[in-house]
């Protein structure tokens, strides 16, 4: 799927005069995808984050603090260090630039981006207790990844129902070609074409939770939160 996007990115940079309409469409539909399909991957993990933390602390399931760590890892590595930056740098400032003035909606969501970096950080500190047999770990870390998670779901649908809308009023065609450019330059280190060594056992035990039909890699179909291309 990214190789496509990657390949359909090209061809907006040679798009002629008489492919420009189309060209600009795809671009628009290439961004929002990408935003929505990285939110997909993200959803899936914090899913399984609270999936395997009520196992955990309902005794069903011995406590697993590699693959917690695994799954704070991949939040840290790409939604706090690619993704949101990616959205405020391109996504943000090209609303902001259109406007006029900063919608006060970008300063929430680059908030919230700020204090998902912070939770994220918090979790990692509750994970070190629970690895060193702390009294109450377990049950700080579930309630607190919780909270985190419900946070997490709330900023995603508030940027799709939200900022996507007024991203589509504001921007231009240059600023879409930009954004699609811009926002098929990584590679999620999980879902992508190129997944990273060190996911490989989230991403197993992802595989073998995951609802039907969500997809993986290269093989993936399409997931629920693409727009059709």
């Amino acid at each position: 799927m990214r190789a496509r996007r990657a390949s359909r990115v090209g061809q907006l940079k040679n798009a002629g005069r008489g492919n420009e309409v189309q060209a600009i469409t795809m671009a628009r539909h290439i961004a929002i995808a990408v935003l929505r399909t990285e939110h997909r991957s993200l959803h899936e993990v914090l899913r399984l984050l609270c999936s395997l933390l009520e196992e955990f602390c309902g005794g069903t399931l011995m406590p697993d603090s590699e693959l917690l760590a695994s799954i704070l890892y991949y939040i840290e590595e790409f939604t706090n260090r690619l993704h949101h930056p990616k959205e405020e740098q391109f996504l943000f400032s090209a609303i902001e630039s259109r406007v006029g003035t900063r919608p006060p909606l970008l300063d929430i969501l680059a908030v919230e981006h700020r204090e998902s970096l912070a939770d994220t950080g918090e979790l990692r500190r509750l994970l070190v207790h629970l690895e060193g047999h702390r009294p109450n770990a377990l049950a700080e870390l579930g309630a607190a990844a919780g909270t985190f998670v419900d946070v997490q779901f709330a900023h995603m649908r508030r940027e799709e129902q939200e900022l996507l809308p007024l991203a589509e009023l504001m921007l231009g065609d240059d600023d879409w070609v930009r954004l699609a450019i811009a926002f098929t330059a990584n590679n999620d280190p999980l879902f992508g074409t190129s997944p990273r060594a060190e996911f490989a056992r989230l991403r197993n035990r992802l595989a073998a939770s995951a609802p039907p039909g969500f997809p993986f890699g290269g093989t993936r179909s399409r997931s629920p939160y693409e727009p059709l291309l």
